[in-house]
């Protein structure tokens, strides 16, 4: 999992300040994760790092600030541990449970805990494509190949869902 989000941030992130940012808090963590667990804990890490680097920054959006995650009022445990024997980690100054940071993001992101809010229009099966289609056919500027192209990688990913 890690090297191929690293593979995708080097090729596809249009910033490149944000790729090379992203590859020096790759180098700075020292290692890769081989498991489950250690994959959590490292895109969270480096979630944080982005997050302090970004706060404050003029593109920052006031509505959702860069703060280290998860926030205290939203997993208190996270930030201390009850178990004495629990590992704890220091993230950019700040001592977190490693335990508690895997379980809170594992509820998080459970499929319990994601929130279905995809707009889905009561389409009969095959007319939604035929819709895109349509649309695509609408565009200014297109040739004949362009759609015919168009209309084959569509009808081929439809084909591999």
């Amino acid at each position: 999992m890690a090297n191929s989000m690293i593979g995708y941030v080097a090729e596809f992130f249009s910033c490149r300040d944000c790729a090379r940012h992203f590859s020096s808090h790759v180098s700075s963590l020292g290692f890769l994760p081989t498991t489950q667990d250690q994959s959590i804990l490292w895109l969270w890490t480096l979630h944080n790092m982005a997050n302090r680097k970004l706060a404050g920054d003029p593109t920052e959006d006031p509505a959702h600030p860069k703060l280290q995650w998860p926030a205290r009022a939203n997993c208190p445990q996270c930030r201390r541990s009850q178990d004495r024997w629990s590992p704890l980690t220091r993230i950019n100054g700040q001592l977190w449970s490693q335990t508690s940071v895997v379980n809170y993001l594992k509820t998080v992101y459970s499929e319990s805990g994601l929130t279905d809010n995809v707009v889905v229009k009561d389409i009969a099966e095959g007319e939604a494509l035929e819709e895109a289609l349509e649309e695509l056919g609408n565009w200014k500027n297109w040739t004949e190949e362009d759609h015919r192209e168009t209309e084959f990688k569509i009808r081929q990913h439809c084909l591999k869902l």
